[in-house]
């Protein structure tokens, strides 16, 4: 395994050892400053799934493809969805393989985290660099909160996993701490067992509402100092139902019965014009503007551009991530089905 990830990364640093990291970093603020932290998602696509011979060397070219991504996007920490393991002892050992692969490319040393499941085996994780101080690891384990009342609460099957950081200012030189959540939430496969009709949406609105819950309490007990951003895969586009309740503009009781919201079969809210709430949370790809957001989809559909991955940071919080022309120093990396079905998301983060 040793002389594979070794052949892995000098494969890349061949194809990529021109890369000129920090000015593409520059490039993306438009003032000439570097960011303090580059914050990115990316779901691997079930990386360290068995292979097969026929397999082995487009296997190969995705390791090289996804790390070439994170490298080009100068990524600092990454959120990183579908690390494919039977346990968490072989996920770990797929997610630390491909750090130090990812370390020998970009000259960095990042560390790996992942996330234990209940009853799945692709799980969620984390890719750290070394000079971030990683003070807490947190998983979820609840149940969600009910949409309704009748039959027994659900949980997350690929558990969402967040790490509270200090992380290094390179501006003023100031530090600062940051609870970040990584999530993968319930695919759309599948959708006609769900008796709704809404291809699990439901269920997905009921992650999202625990999510935002938990990253909101995590907030509480670490400090009000503390920046709170969530990031992952929502299997389900910005403008749906489960998108309003991750961010916060809906609640899920607003979709219980005779609250005033209900579920379109597009799987957008339609809601009574006194459900309208202030939003906790911005997501980023979805505030950039139109313009922009036609070239931001992480997801193809059918020929059609989504945004089923995403960062999201509290409103409150928001000047850190935003550039000079007032929309977020965000965006995707990457080519469709070239590492992965899903692209990267980035975001620049400066205080």
């Amino acid at each position: 395994m040793k002389k594979l990830s070794l052949s892995v990364a000098l494969l890349c640093l061949a194809f990529l050892g021109a890369v000129p990291t920090e000015i593409a970093a520059q490039s993306r603020r438009g003032d000439g400053a570097l960011p303090d932290l580059v914050v990115c998602s990316q779901n691997l696509f079930r990386l360290g799934a068995p292979m097969n011979s026929s397999s082995w060397k487009s296997r190969v070219s995705q390791r090289d493809l996804l790390i070439q991504r994170m490298h080009v996007a100068r990524c600092d920490v990454v959120g990183v969805q579908e690390v494919f393991g039977e346990n968490v002892t072989i996920a770990r050992h797929t997610l630390e393989t491909f750090a130090k692969d990812l370390s020998a490319v970009t000259g960095r040393t990042y560390r790996a985290y992942v996330s234990d499941n209940r009853n799945d085996q692709i799980r969620n994780g984390f890719l750290v660099l070394d000079s971030i101080r990683v003070e807490h690891v947190d998983i979820f384990k609840g149940s969600l909160p009910k949409l309704s009342v009748m039959g027994p609460p659900h949980g997350f099957t690929r558990d969402p996993i967040a790490l509270l950081i200090q992380a290094p200012g390179l501006t003023r030189g100031s530090t600062k701490k940051l609870l970040i959540g990584n999530f993968h939430l319930k695919a759309k496969s599948g959708g006609w067992k769900d008796s709704s009709g809404l291809d699990f949406e439901p269920l997905r609105m009921e992650m999202a509402e625990a999510l935002r819950q938990w990253m909101l309490d995590g907030e509480k007990r670490h400090g009000r100092d503390t920046t709170v951003m969530i990031l992952g895969d929502r299997n389900s586009d910005d403008g749906s139902a489960t998108a309003e309740i991750l961010r916060g503009a809906r609640i899920l009781p607003d979709f219980r019965e005779n609250a005033g919201c209900r579920v379109t079969a597009d799987l957008e809210p339609l809601c009574a014009p006194a459900n309208s709430r202030p939003p906790a949370f911005i997501e980023l790809l979805s505030a950039l503007g139109d313009a922009k957001r036609q070239q931001q989809g992480s997801y193809r559909h059918r020929g059609r551009l989504e945004i089923l991955d995403d960062i999201l940071i509290e409103v409150g919080d928001a000047w850190m991530v935003e550039g000079p022309d007032g929309s977020p120093r965000a965006g995707v990396e990457g080519s469709f089905g070239k590492g992965s079905d899903h692209k990267l998301v980035w975001a620049e983060l400066r205080w």
